[in-house]
């Protein structure tokens, strides 16, 4: 490939990304700034990157490291990716709650692997073949004219636009009304955790082993218009249904007094961890942008979710950052719900934390 037909595919691809943004400026969509964006640790977003990942907050600390792989299917009308995820996560403590707010999965605080599929399209994109043809066309046209030199061999659709035909100047005219980037994703998670408790009248420990388990549907997308407010602006629901176990409210119980020694006394569940369901619709709002006075790219989520099993309402706020020139990626988050109404068991309803992680 010679010089001059290297910078008309270059120059032709640099047309199509300003004529048709991907997510990766204004949302998550991309493999190498999802890592970012699903580093605010919600595996079910989809467009997950590798990485390692560790969050603490109020109600929880746990680590997980996620792999990815990725598939273009570029065609005339739409540029789709395919993206499969599998991620391992574990808890740093000692809670026993395995799930404390609607909004997170249903396997937080419990050793897990899950699983993430999800399809990214942006439709209706303009022919990038189309837009490299009219530009070799130009070139062609400029040096049998001998047109000027730097302006040939520029690779500059404008510059070179008084060497195109009409035909040939349609193929940069792009119309973005109505294209949409949407992404569906679908995952599904197993985990697996012993409960320690003490049976109530002889106080004996006894313990049991659990699987609780999640799966979710979601699907969004964000309008591609520049000249629109909403541009970037991504916006979901989805629908996810878990079975996840809790254990109840730890109390002290003590032994009836023996004929001689010390009465013995025990702090613990009394009882085998609770069964709980969840069937919770959620939507959310999403943004990502790049601050050139700060140096970094930034994004913030907003997220509230209903609980048909325990009637509770839920909203949680992500607020995370991306460094420039750098490979850690963190951010805060504020998570508030209702109270149920399940008085066997303490539940917290605001918790706020970090997180960070590195992608590789």
């Amino acid at each position: 490939m010679t010089g001059s037909h290297f910078l008309i595919v270059l120059a032709g691809t640099a047309v199509l990304m300003a004529a048709c943004p991907t997510l990766a400026q204004d949302q998550p969509a991309r493999a190498d700034s999802a890592s970012a964006a699903t580093s605010d640790t919600d595996f079910r977003t989809g467009l997950a990157g590798s990485g390692l990942i560790v969050e603490a907050g109020t109600d929880k600390t746990d680590a997980s490291v996620a792999l990815s792989w990725s598939r273009e299917e570029p065609t005339a009308e739409a540029f789709r990716t395919y993206y499969w995820g599998l991620k391992a996560s574990t808890p740093l403590g000692d809670d026993d709650e395995s799930a404390d707010f609607i909004t997170d999965r249903g396997l937080a605080g419990v050793g897990s692997l899950e699983f993430n599929f999800s399809v990214l399209t942006t439709d209706r994109a303009p022919d990038p073949t189309r837009v490299v043809r009219a530009l070799e066309s130009a070139l062609a046209a400029c040096l049998s004219q001998r047109g000027p030199r730097e302006v040939c061999e520029s690779g500059n659709a404008d510059r070179l636009r008084a060497y195109m035909t009409d035909e040939q100047k349609q193929a940069f005219e792009v119309d973005t009304t109505g294209i949409w980037t949407t992404v569906l994703s679908i995952t599904g998670g197993l985990g697996s955790k012993t409960y320690e408790f003490r049976d109530p009248l002889s106080l004996a420990k006894a313990s049991v082993d659990k699987t609780p388990f999640t799966v979710s549907i979601q699907y969004g997308g964000a309008p591609q218009v520049r000249s629109s407010w909403t541009s970037g602006w991504y916006r979901g629901a989805g629908f996810e249904y878990s079975e996840s176990y809790e254990a109840a409210t730890a109390q002290t119980l003590c032994s009836p007094p023996p004929p001689t020694g010390p009465i013995e006394c025990f702090t613990s569940p009394y009882s085998a961890p609770a069964l709980e369901r969840r069937a919770v619709l959620f939507g959310l709002l999403r943004r990502e942008a790049f601050s050139r006075r700060l140096g970094l790219s930034w994004g913030a989520q907003l997220k509230a979710g209903y609980d048909f099993e325990s009637d509770v309402t839920g909203l949680e706020g992500t607020l995370y950052m991306i460094p420039g020139g750098g490979d850690l990626r963190g951010g805060i988050r504020f998570k508030i719900q209702t109270e149920d109404d399940d008085p066997l068991t303490d539940d917290e309803t605001s918790s706020i934390g970090i997180f960070v992680g590195k992608p590789f």
